[in-house]
This record gives structure tokens, C-alpha cells and sequence, in this order.
């Protein structure tokens, strides 16, 4: 999420062209010593492509 974020600030700022792509890569993990789990009221579930885009989507507008 942390890479998306930048990703979201960087085409709000206009730093990001709107009409380029974008490949955010997941290649890292945390374990909970390092990084605690999210609590569960910030968890958003989606189990399909339209939940994920409506989650994202919100979250864009917050």
C-alpha cells in the first residue's frame, strides 16, 4: 500500500502524468516484529476486481 500511496500523491501533485504506466512491484515482506498488523477497522476487504477498484477509488477521495 505504502508504494501505491506514492503513486496516488505523485499523480495528485501533477508530478505523474495521468496517462503513464505505472508497475508497483510487492517484492519485500514484514514480519509483525517489525511491523505491527493493521487493526481491523482499517481494513478494507474485497474479493472481487469491481470491490477492489471501489476501495481504491474511495480512498483516492478521502
Amino acid at each position: 500500500m505504502k508504494a501505491l500511496t506514492g503513486v496516488f500523491i505523485a499523480r495528485e501533485r501533477g508530478l505523474l502524468p495521468m496517462a503513464t504506466d505505472v508497475v508497483v512491484h510487492a517484492s519485500g515482506h514484514y514480519a509483525d516484529e517489525l511491523l505491527a498488523p493493521l487493526r481491523e477497522e482499517h481494513i478494507v476487504r474485497a474479493d472481487t476486481a469491481g470491490a477492489l477498484a471501489k476501495a481504491v477509488l474511495a480512498a483516492t477521495d478521502a
